[in-house]
């Protein structure tokens, strides 16, 4: 058919079709995904003479993954009536598939205008700085052009990159004979600073003179917008978990480190220490 005469260079208008389809017939809470090739140009100062001359007039084949959701997060069940799909659900999906292929670590979303999706709600999908392809809130004039019923979240990654990220090395430890300690800071910081520039920062110094070693995890456990805070602020919520191997960590010891971070952190980032503590 004519709508089948031209090569397709991303997955995503064949899989808002399908969307668009079952949104048709009563289907509000989708999650869908596709492995497919696309096409595209190939690069400019490509070799004519490499291989079969004849396939530097052909297009270059990629294999890429998309992600479409949409809908309530618990898929319309009574106890979730009003919960609704968001950037965190999508980002969730890109982590499972990104840990899949076993990557020095998990991807983060770096901010950027993409003219298919939402503005203030775009980004470019990276692990270690290698850019796997694009998330976010389909814009709006595409939510027209399709026919769907937005927000829609979607994702679009290469393939080929996500198979060529350095891989992690297992290893197996030991259950911990020593017990561990949690401390808890919560700062504000510009809407605009990514999370993930935060989080390694307090990896890689939250453990002070004690060394990294000592900071076995730090996970971001609260985000709050809303009063009192300005309309382009929010509250990033930080647990950092300290733990020795060799022996049982001190209150002075973690407390003169997480000191020393708390002081470190307005001096690197435009935050405020809105709360800090024993997380228990």
């Amino acid at each position: 058919g004519e709508e089948f005469s031209c090569m397709r260079t991303s997955l995503l208008p064949g899989m808002l079709a399908a969307l668009q389809r079952n949104q048709a017939r009563g289907q509000r809470h989708l999650r869908l995904f596709e492995v497919g090739t696309v096409f595209a140009k190939k690069p400019p100062g490509t070799d004519p003479t490499a291989g079969d001359p004849r396939d530097v007039h052909l297009p270059e084949e990629r294999e890429h993954l998309a992600v479409v959701m949409v809908g309530g997060r618990s898929q319309g069940a009574w106890y979730g009536a009003q919960d609704r799909l968001d950037f965190t659900d999508l980002k969730g999906a890109l982590d499972a598939i990104v840990e899949s292929y076993l990557p020095v670590a998990l991807p983060a979303c770096r901010a950027v205008d993409h003219p298919t999706l939402q503005p203030g709600c775009s980004s470019l999908v990276e692990v270690e700085g290698v850019v796997l392809g694009y998330a976010g809130a389909l814009a709006a004039p595409l939510l027209k052009i399709f026919g769907v019923t937005g927000p829609v979240w979607v994702a679009e990654l290469e393939v080929a990159r996500l198979r060529a990220l350095p891989p992690r090395v297992r290893q197996h430890q030991p259950l911990p004979r020593f017990p561990g300690t949690r401390r808890d800071v919560a700062l504000v910081a510009p809407q605009d600073l990514p999370c993930t520039q935060l989080q390694a920062f307090i990896a890689a110094h939250a453990g002070g003179n004690l060394g990294r070693a000592v900071v076995e995890r730090v996970a971001l456990f609260d985000v709050y917008r809303g009063a009192p805070l300005q309309q382009d602020q929010v509250s990033l919520a930080f647990s950092i978990e300290y733990r020795r191997a060799d022996r049982t960590l001190t209150d002075a010891e973690v407390g003169e480190a997480f000191a020393s971070l708390l002081q470190q952190l307005p001096q690197r980032f435009a935050v405020q220490v809105r709360q800090q503590g024993d997380g228990g």
